[in-house]
């Protein structure tokens, strides 16, 4: 009897052992959902933010890129040359050259003077033969569009983006460039917009690796590269692409970017949120389930427990009631409140 009243606590334990076990691994499988859950959210909301942001960029860039070739159109027909400057310089710098974040538009000739002006009939005085825009068309080693390097505007002192086309003489030969730009604030400005969380930011790269604009702005960022690096391969591996990765830099944490090429331009925008904003929900309702969870398998076993003792002090009581010793038997008492 005795040995069958421990055999039935056991198994009444560990059958509460097993029940909280189930329970914690229910709980366990729930919070790691709920992180799978945040986890594909954020993904899909920074691929759309990577896609929004690639259609705005890429729409600047084609009504930008529209407008040279106007301005390269008409340079290269003598009748449009031949106007009076007022005349001419409207048919060359119409209105479809208002695009949002671009500065003046520059004729510059084939010695790098500028020539003709957009915001003036006459011309402000700069030189540009040592823009690497220029230099890659002087050598006739570029054709089409050319999205240039950041540099400070020589007019302005702005911070710019140069994009270019060459124009060129009835021969073929080289004439000169016609220079537009995009502000680097327009870049700024577009990225401040999202709210992406502590740790997070957005990046502009050129395909080649060099960093155009990145928010939150570091002005000391610009014109780096990250040319021959693993995080360049994987931007160049796929025109969309979205990936956990290390954060660049010492803080040893992670972020999940989205990347998206810009149109067939030469550029790619990158989203990265660093993963404790990601999961910055997750870990409190984390922290909540799982704390009742413990307490919920802890007072299963606790009552299990409990109910065992009871159950074996009521049995021994029982027991010595029974006893057929009289002087050992305990109190009526007792035996009644058992």
């Amino acid at each position: 009897m005795h040995f069958s009243r421990q055999f039935f606590s056991h198994r009444l334990i560990w059958l509460a052992l097993l029940v909280s076990l189930g329970i914690g691994l229910l709980f366990a499988r729930t919070i790691w959902t709920m992180r799978e859950d945040s986890w594909d959210y954020a993904s899909r909301t920074n691929a759309n933010l990577a896609s929004t942001l690639e259609r705005s960029i890429g729409g600047t860039l084609r009504s930008l890129d529209e407008s040279l070739k106007g301005v390269v159109a008409g340079l290269e027909r003598p009748e449009v040359m031949a106007l009076p400057a007022d005349i001419r310089n409207g048919v060359l710098f119409d209105n479809s050259l208002q695009v949002p974040g671009s500065g003046s538009v520059l004729v510059v000739d084939d010695r790098g003077d500028v020539v003709l002006d957009s915001s003036t009939l006459k011309p402000r005085q700069a030189n540009f033969a040592d823009r690497d825009y220029f230099l890659v068309f002087a050598k006739g080693s570029h054709q089409g569009l050319h999205v240039g390097r950041p540099v400070p505007s020589r007019l302005t002192g702005l911070y710019i983006l140069p994009v270019t086309r060459a124009y060129h003489r009835a021969d073929g030969s080289f004439a000169g460039v016609v220079v537009g730009a995009i502000r680097l604030s327009y870049f700024d400005g577009l990225f401040g917009s999202l709210d992406l969380g502590t740790g997070s930011r957005v990046d502009l790269y050129r395909t080649d690796g060099l960093l155009i604009s990145r928010f939150p702005p570091h002005q000391a960022d610009v014109n780096t590269s990250i040319a021959g690096t693993a995080a360049l391969a994987r931007l160049q591996a796929d025109a969309v692409g979205i990936d956990a990765v290390d954060a660049a830099g010492t803080d040893g944490t992670r972020q999940l970017q989205a990347w998206e090429h810009v149109g067939a331009y030469p550029l790619i925008v990158n989203v990265a949120q660093s993963s404790d904003t990601v999961l910055a929900k997750w870990h409190r309702s984390a922290w909540v389930l799982g704390v009742f969870s413990v307490l919920l398998m802890a007072g299963c076993v606790g009552l299990a427990m409990l109910f065992v003792r009871e159950l074996l002090r009521r049995q021994a009581v029982s027991a010595e009631c029974a006893w057929p010793n009289a002087t050992a038997r305990p109190s009526w008492t007792t035996c009644l409140r058992w």
